[in-house]
């Protein structure tokens, strides 16, 4: 909390008081405290030179975009491993709806041969049917979410790249001498 305050007090050399006041009260200013303060510290400030700054800077924007680069890699493995249950999920769901289009088909065959059979067994023939459509619907959105899923996959990989192609390229031109 203390790094954070200090630039707030100028960046002039100085000395900066942490005192607590007789209520409890933590006080932080740039003059002395009270002589009936308790808890007193005094941080010397000195201020930090250009370089200082700039290298400081450097280390917090390495910092941040390596910690971009671990989320992406983590929202990619996330996305990737999603997109796989997805798809397992759908061929499973795919494998469910053609079983029970076989269940139907082989049911209306087997009550298809005479009139009355075929009226008697017509709720359970369209019950069939209708689960047969159902778990085909259940597969078809199944599919759609793997597919999405994979386009997150990809479109964090993408991104991905981008930052690493955009450090590749920082770093040669850092490496590069300038000609005058």
């Amino acid at each position: 909390m203390m790094c954070c305050l200090l630039p707030a007090f100028g960046s002039s050399a100085g000395q900066v008081y942490t005192w607590t006041d007789e209520k409890g009260v933590t006080h932080i200013t740039e003059t002395p405290p009270p002589p009936n303060a308790t808890d007193r510290d005094v941080i010397k400030y000195v201020p930090k030179t250009k370089e200082e700054e700039a290298s400081i800077r450097q280390r917090q924007q390495q910092s941040s975009a390596l910690e971009q680069k671990e989320q992406l890699v983590a929202e990619a493995k996330d996305a990737r491993r999603q997109a796989e249950q997805a798809r397992a999920k759908a061929i499973e769901l795919k494998a469910l709806a053609d079983q029970l289009f076989q269940q139907s088909e082989a049911f209306k065959t087997k009550t298809s041969n005479t009139i009355r059979r075929w009226q008697k067994n017509k709720s359970t023939r369209l019950k069939l049917e209708q689960e047969a459509a159902e778990a085909q619907q259940k597969a078809l959105a199944a599919d759609e979410e793997a597919k999405r899923l994979e386009e997150r996959a990809e479109n964090a990989e993408k991104r991905l790249e981008e930052i690493q192609a955009k450090e590749e390229s920082l770093a040669v031109e850092k490496s590069t001498p300038v000609l005058q």
